[in-house]
């Protein structure tokens, strides 16, 4: 995806051409941002040991594609030149892994 405008600014009208008090005649949720995607995976398995003990073994993926989530674009009218355009990531955590055993009697 490439950053910049996410919808046509011609289209919109500045809000100090509108008379004080009124809202325009945008409808709510006109702007929607970028989706947001984060696949976290796991797979374990479990080795039977003699008597009543059991190991089981554990491998966790969070935000296993490592994929990166766009922020909203800017909807503020007084951004000048940054208005509608999507200039920043989401905060968030890159892909980790983790492994782990645990012993069950």
């Amino acid at each position: 995806m490439r950053l910049g405008l996410t919808f046509y600014l011609s289209k919109m009208q500045h809000p100090s051409n509108e008379p004080r008090g009124t809202y325009g005649n945008s409808s709510k949720g006109m702007i929607i941002g970028p989706a947001y995607a984060n696949k976290n995976a796991s797979v374990l398995k479990d080795f039977v040991l003699p008597q009543t003990f059991r190991l089981q073994f554990r491998a966790e993926s969070f935000n296993t594609f490592n994929q990166v989530n766009f922020a909203n674009p800017n909807a503020c009218a007084n951004a000048g030149s940054a208005f509608g355009q999507i200039q920043s990531t989401v905060a968030q955590t890159r892909r980790q892994l983790q492994l782990a055993s645990k012993l069950l009697w």
